[in-house]
């Protein structure tokens, strides 16, 4: 009788298993990538004022950049301070960690029927995530 029931047991995981490649094929993955600004902020700054209308020209605050990419990095792209290895150059980099970022896109969200999952992949521990104005 054990015998049995332990093939009736992995008959059941193998078809959970041939389910989940069927689901999986079905999902659309959607990389936001590009179009992202980046801009320093303050606490007090309220956000939502802020968000620029037109993306293609979000004003001089703003950076323009592809995912995934940490503030050092952009600072270090667009010039912005110097190369904080060489010399004394990594004490005129402290303002950068003493202030919050934000990172914001625009994208449609994709045709469902179902749940739609949005991944964070490498996102920092002290991140908050604003979708549609709620926070998530």
């Amino acid at each position: 009788m054990k015998r049995q029931v332990y093939h009736y047991s992995l008959l059941i995981i193998l078809m959970l298993m041939g389910m989940n490649s069927i689901f999986a094929q079905k999902r659309q993955q959607i990389i936001l990538k590009d179009n992202w600004l980046v801009k320093e902020i303050s606490p007090d700054d309220k956000l939502p004022e802020q968000i620029p209308a037109d993306f293609s020209n979000p004003g001089l605050e703003w950076y323009t950049t592809s995912m995934p990419k940490q503030v050092q990095e952009l600072i270090l792209e667009k010039k912005k301070l110097p190369d904080p290895h060489f010399g004394d150059n990594a004490a005129k980099w402290t303002g950068v960690f003493e202030q919050d970022w934000v990172y914001i896109t625009r994208f449609k969200s994709p045709p469902s029927t179902g749940e739609v999952f949005l991944c964070f992949d490498g996102l920092d521990t002290r991140a908050d995530i604003i979708l549609n104005d709620q926070k998530l």
